[in-house]
């Protein structure tokens, strides 16, 4: 299921995001979305970071944060 949103912002926002949208090659709207969409996943990784750093630092995670951002990335053996 999808929702249609509609918002409001200063002709200048406008501008700058029609800009940068002409640069990638997209419209607007689709440009508007995956700024959005970037947003809500680095939300959600820095939570993630924050919440196993906070595992890190009262010692519940024998991990180190080196250990956590390598399985992150994809960068264990």
């Amino acid at each position: 299921m999808t929702k249609i949103m509609t918002i409001e912002m200063p002709d200048e926002m406008h501008a700058i995001i029609a800009e940068h949208a002409a640069e990638a090659e997209m419209s607007v709207e689709d440009y508007v979305f995956q700024v959005i969409q970037q947003y809500v996943e680095d939300a959600q990784d820095l939570e993630e970071a924050e919440a196993e750093l906070d595992s890190i630092e009262s010692g519940e995670s024998a991990d180190t944060m080196d250990d956590f951002l390598r399985r992150r990335l994809g960068l264990t053996d």
